[in-house]
């Protein structure tokens, strides 16, 4: 019997760091929605109960919503095409497009 797993399926189809962005991507955004579901309803209940342990564990899933947004804005960035535009002196400065 012969496995197949999807990170094999990925490195044969030839598109492999595109897929891998892609991936990444959507880990992120998972990582944010689950981050947003445990922090807005925890922060909330502790709120109602006044439960000062949910609201410290509101809070770090907050910092966890807040991570995942920038880990996404930086993974986003890394992708962007380096472009070198070269100045009137003969100096070069190194871009992103």
């Amino acid at each position: 019997m012969q496995f197949s797993s999807t990170s094999t399926k990925i490195a044969q189809s030839g598109n492999c760091d595109k897929n891998v962005g892609l991936m990444e991507e959507l880990a992120l955004r998972l990582t944010i929605v689950g981050a947003a579901g445990m922090a807005f309803p925890g922060i909330s209940f502790a709120l109602l109960t006044r439960s000062q342990a949910i609201m410290l564990d509101g809070l770090f899933s907050l910092i966890s919503f807040a991570r995942g947004f920038l880990s996404l804005r930086v993974a986003k960035l890394v992708k962007r095409p380096v472009v070198l535009t070269t100045w009137a002196r003969g100096n070069s400065q190194s871009e992103s497009a």
